[in-house]
């Protein structure tokens, strides 16, 4: 009994490692990483340089002008600094802003065609800003 439950782990150790050593073959065979969440952005939404993506945080389905999600990152411009960027840049890829509120917690909601986006920006006291854009569509 006692070399069945050995043989068990043994066989349920090998699957694992097995499984393991699988996944890090095939990205060794040379196949490409998908596409980044800045690439998956591109001409739809400004991302600042030099930001951090929270990927344990985000969530984003789709691409290009037809995604939706949310996308959490921080950044090390102050709030001032990044709610400056956000009422401004969105415009420059055809997204309106709807309304906007500078606090300590900022937020900014824009529309583009039948999507809504709406940026939450909030300050740390460790110099760092963090930045969470969600993307959705408008209900009729």
């Amino acid at each position: 009994m006692f070399a069945k439950r050995v043989l068990g782990v043994f066989l349920a150790a090998m699957l694992v490692t097995g499984c393991a050593s699988n996944s890090g073959a095939q990205a060794d065979k040379g196949q490409p990483p998908g596409p980044t969440i800045e690439q998956r952005l591109a001409g739809d939404f400004p991302i600042p340089a030099g930001v951090n993506i929270d990927q344990d945080r985000s969530l984003m389905l789709g691409g290009g002008s037809a995604w939706t999600g949310r996308i959490v990152f921080s950044t090390s411009s102050s709030p001032n600094e990044a709610f400056l960027f956000y009422r401004d840049q969105p415009k420059s890829a055809g997204w309106s802003l709807v309304a906007s509120s500078f606090s300590k917690a900022s937020v900014l909601t824009f529309t583009k065609g039948s999507r809504s986006a709406t940026i939450q920006i909030d300050g740390s006291t460790f110099g760092s800003t963090t930045i969470s854009i969600t993307v959705g569509t408008l209900s009729n």
